[in-house]
């Protein structure tokens, strides 16, 4: 019974661990331009990215990406932009997921550019790799961005 606390703690510490890091970027990328930066988060490749980021970010620190991803997602978000990127979230995830019905490509292969690129900087918690994230910040203020696709 114990272990169950113990893990909900480990949990929650990585979850503030992944949204440090997603804060850093949003924050570094409205100091550069915020008017810019504002705009572009509302994009497919920003969900994308904090949905690829999130979700790698938990399995590269050894726990099950998915779950976690949707169970930390709003205390993610919320602990970067509170009542904000969460609302965000969920309003482009829809559209995507509309996007997809209505055969609107650009904007699916926007969402997957993103999580590939959020997943590429996901590998900052693993211990064998140095890159820092910066894919968000870089997107966010017009630089180019650097990833390597998933494997299919």
């Amino acid at each position: 019974m114990f272990g169950l606390f113990g893990r909900s703690k480990e949990e929650k510490n990585a979850a503030n661990r992944i949204g440090v890091k997603l804060h850093r970027q949003i924050l570094e990328a409205l100091q550069k331009d915020e008017q810019e930066a504002s705009k572009k988060l509302s994009s497919p490749f920003s969900v994308g990215y904090l949905y690829g980021f999130i979700r790698l970010g938990f399995t590269h620190q050894g726990m099950e990406g998915e779950r976690l991803a949707d169970k930390y997602l709003k205390h993610i978000c919320n602990g970067i932009l509170p009542g904000k990127l969460y609302d965000i979230f969920q309003r482009q995830f829809a559209a995507i997921e509309l996007a997809k019905d209505l055969g609107k490509n650009d904007e699916i292969e926007q969402f997957g550019i993103g999580v590939e690129a959020g997943a590429y900087d996901a590998e900052v918690f693993n211990i064998f790799i140095t890159n820092e994230t910066q894919n968000l910040t870089k997107y966010l203020t017009n630089e180019e961005i650097e990833y390597k696709p998933l494997p299919k």
